[in-house]
């Protein structure tokens, strides 16, 4: 009997403890300062605007208001870092050779016109003039870091190859960006090299840690254990995923529905942005999918292919701000000046970090806080 009371005492203090660390993490854990978040995140420079993981895409990208670039790094026979997706240029470029087995100098530059990566019906094009051809040429890694220098950057690994690893920690030293990127890999294996050649750059998830911190949650033992990634990045249940995996056999569906029900989980992300861990989930595509992913779910920011959708709902919010600050400052005009500086695309990404991860950390809306600020105000006057 005695034994019984003792384990179930401590069964009730174990369920207690979870429940309190959920909600108040820091008790137990340093809250992590980022340095920047970002809400919008264009999908490989915004894969269904423009030519994917080009100049040209990353270009059309920031005038469309995006605050972080995802993008994909392989590496050439002459050891470049190129930005790339798929292991073979051909579906972007008609040549069915691997980027491992050319020197940069030879690789072919990307088509006018390529198929959309999760629907091939779907043609992605841009002008035929000699501008947009020199912006499809597969860029060079260190070539983005020179023409978007304060723009924070996602670099997807794309290969286990420590020469690989390090060239891309060489570089971002070399432009001093290690404050503005997060870079990462399915592969836990090539995660571990990640930290061990940089661990000042911001590292996400692996997929084993992903499913790790997954478990722990519904076994009510995140609260207890370190993290030591930077940012939680996962896929969400929306058009994209369900078109790619859309020939899946019924079993796998079921499968892959469970576990997409298990990770997505307000609770667990609300706990990991009050430890200062953002989360991000990819790859979002239209409006619906954002409202829920952000007043439902609580995210951090998406990733999607259709960046102007997602900035269109972006001003709206800065807007509504605006209009609340307005009433709180009437007559600071030069307070305002100042507010419109701070959005512009490449100060948003700071911006959000002051303005939204608070909110997040509550488990409200922005735009709810916005209201709740806007009607204290009102209530004053």
């Amino acid at each position: 009997m005695i034994v019984y009371i003792v384990l179930l005492t401590v069964f009730v203090i174990y369920v207690a403890l979870s429940f309190i660390l959920l909600r108040k993490p820091t008790y137990l854990h340093k809250r992590r300062r980022p340095v920047f978040i970002a809400r919008n995140i264009a999908h490989r420079g915004g894969a269904a605007e423009s030519v994917e993981n080009s100049l040209h895409a990353f270009d059309t990208g920031l005038k469309n208001g995006v605050e972080m670039f995802e993008l994909d790094c392989h590496l050439t026979k002459d050891n470049q870092v190129v930005v790339h997706h798929d292991f073979s240029i051909e579906r972007t470029t008609g040549d069915n050779r691997f980027i491992r087995d050319i020197d940069y100098d030879n690789l072919p530059s990307i088509n006018n016109n390529i198929e959309l990566y999760y629907d091939s019906s779907t043609i992605i094009s841009c002008d035929n003039n000699p501008e947009s051809e020199a912006l499809l040429r597969i860029p060079l890694l260190k070539d983005v870091f020179a023409r978007y220098p304060t723009i924070p950057i996602n670099i997807d690994v794309k290969a286990n190859n420590d020469e690989l690893i390090r060239q891309i920690s060489r570089l971002t030293q070399e432009y001093q960006r290690e404050h503005l990127t997060y870079w990462g890999s399915f592969n836990h294996g090539t995660c571990r090299k990640l930290t061990a050649e940089n661990p000042r750059i911001v590292r996400f998830c692996s997929l084993k840690e992903v499913a790790g911190i997954a478990i722990a949650y519904w076994l009510g033992l995140l609260p207890f254990i370190p993290i030591k990634a930077g940012a939680f990045e996962i896929p969400n249940p929306g058009e994209v995923i369900q078109n790619i995996t859309k020939n899946l056999n019924w079993k796998f569906k079921i499968l892959l529905r469970i576990v997409q029900c298990a990770l997505n989980n307000k609770s667990m992300f609300i706990h990991l942005q009050r430890r200062g861990i953002p989360v991000y989930v990819w790859i979002l595509n239209n409006e619906q999918e954002y409202q829920h992913a952000f007043e439902q779910m609580s995210v951090t920011g998406v990733m999607t292919d259709y960046p102007k959708n997602d900035n269109a709902t972006i001003e709206q919010l800065f807007g509504k701000l605006r209009e609340g600050l307005l009433l709180a400052g009437q007559g600071r005009q030069g307070f305002l000046d100042e507010f419109d500086q701070i959005l512009q695309p490449d100060q948003r990404a700071r911006f959000l970090l002051h303005l939204v991860q608070p909110a997040k950390e509550s488990g409200k809306p922005v735009e709810q806080l916005i209201d709740s600020f806007r009607r204290q105000d009102a209530a004053t006057n």
